[in-house]
């Protein structure tokens, strides 16, 4: 991303948009579902945050800062990752988002005891997501 800012600062023309997408460093539930219900088991915490994620929103900052790009509409969505089994989750979460976030034991027994009592259910991590829109222009 901070690649990418510069690179737009050269390539696009004076009032070219910019879309910026991504999370922004928010804490994680994690839940359990069978059917229609959802039961909270617990919190992936992201407050160490992702190296990325912070260099994408220190670089969006400098360049809001000079002038150079014109934020126009800014807005949260959600998206889900989903697991078949607490295993599965806890593999990916662990893998994939291991170096910036941390799950307490507590969590991992209580979507365990959930899940035990819910033959069939399945995981779910919901994630918000940032997305920015706006205008570049010259300074």
């Amino acid at each position: 991303m901070v690649d990418a800012l510069r690179a737009c600062r050269r390539v696009l023309r004076p009032g070219g948009q910019l879309v910026d997408m991504r999370p922004p460093g928010t804490n994680r539930e994690i839940e359990v579902i069978l059917d229609e219900e959802s039961v909270h088991a617990g919190i992936v915490d992201v407050s160490r945050g992702n190296p990325d994620d912070r260099a994408a929103a220190a670089a969006v900052q400098n360049i809001l800062a000079d002038g150079g790009f014109i934020r126009e509409t800014v807005r949260v969505f959600i998206y889900s990752y989903y697991w078949d089994s607490l295993a599965a989750a806890r593999r990916h979460i662990e893998e994939i988002w291991g170096d910036f976030t941390d799950v307490r034991p507590e969590v991992w027994t209580r979507a365990e005891a959930l899940i035990a009592a819910r033959p069939g259910a399945t995981v779910r991590v919901a994630v918000r997501g940032l997305i920015q829109v706006g205008t570049f222009r010259r300074v």
